[in-house]
């Protein structure tokens, strides 16, 4: 993530991802200080969560800023204070896009001396660590 002034660009924020056999190996989340200078606290929020939501590979829930707000950062808006934040929508887009498989599993662990206790954990196992598959 960095900001700097880069001039009359005509974007406020803009997201750069590489991406290597369909897997995003690197991204940069660029704020525009030519507009943002002068931005209020939610706009520069708005902004940078919306840009680092494409570095994560989201894309828009809606690109027209005259509707009604979703709730959610991806979403265009020109009132940003109700879109400050990801939503369940982008969770859920998330987490089909990068976690593909749950295991579950029973671990004994030592405790209190030689007493043996067995813990069930539940742990999310991450297959395709950065791959978009939307």
């Amino acid at each position: 993530v960095c900001n700097a002034n880069f001039g009359e660009t005509g974007w406020v924020g803009i997201n750069e991802n590489s991406i290597v056999n369909d897997r995003i190996v690197a991204s940069v989340s660029k704020m525009n200080e030519y507009y943002l200078k002068n931005s209020d606290l939610d706009h520069r929020r708005y902004t940078m969560c919306h840009e680092i939501g494409h570095g994560f590979g989201l894309p828009h829930t809606d690109e027209n800023p005259y509707n009604s707000n979703l709730g959610n950062c991806l979403d265009y808006t020109d009132d940003p204070d109700q879109n400050l934040h990801p939503g369940e929508v982008n969770f859920n887009k998330l987490r089909n896009m990068y976690l593909t498989n749950t295991e579950r599993r029973v671990e004994k662990r030592y405790v209190r001396g030689n007493e043996e206790e067995e813990i069930e954990e539940e742990r999310i196992i991450i297959t395709r660590t950065l791959e978009y598959r939307g």
